[in-house]
């Protein structure tokens, strides 16, 4: 963990050394030092004080750490990189897919359920969803 870390840290600084590192991040090179060999115990307040004195990405970062993996690091950054986008941004997406013939069969199939939701509140299209199974084959009674 710490030698991926360590490796980590010098690759996204440009070289810099482990003292260098920590007085840049106002941190005791010797209490980084024995972090990230292993001596002591590894504070994650340390990795977040040194990517926040380089512009690092906190996620690559907790990967080498060995606090996440590469598939947590990679859903956290969607989300967030989602939750950035408006609505509208998300329809544009969305249409753009669509035109491009890259969207998915999520996006394009037929719907499951085909009511009529005019008028329609929460409450009744959820009944109507826990009524309906994929074993119906009519649409009787919905419009």
């Amino acid at each position: 963990m710490a030698d991926n870390l360590s490796d980590y840290f010098q690759r996204a600084t440009g070289a810099r050394s482990v003292r260098a590192i920590a007085l840049r991040a106002g941190l005791e090179p010797s209490t980084l030092n024995r972090q990230l060999t292993g001596a002591t115990t590894l504070a994650v307040e340390t990795v977040v004080t040194i990517c926040r004195a380089f512009d690092l990405d906190l996620a690559d970062a907790f990967v080498a750490a060995g606090y996440i993996t590469e598939e947590e690091a990679d859903r956290l950054g969607a989300r967030v990189a989602l939750s950035a986008f408006s609505d509208l941004e998300l329809a544009r997406e969305i249409v753009v897919r669509i035109e491009n013939a890259t969207a998915s069969e999520d996006l394009t199939g037929d719907l499951p359920i085909p009511i009529n939701v005019r008028g329609a509140g929460q409450d009744d299209l959820l009944a109507v969803a826990s009524e309906r199974t994929d074993d119906d084959e009519t649409d009787e009674g919905y419009e």
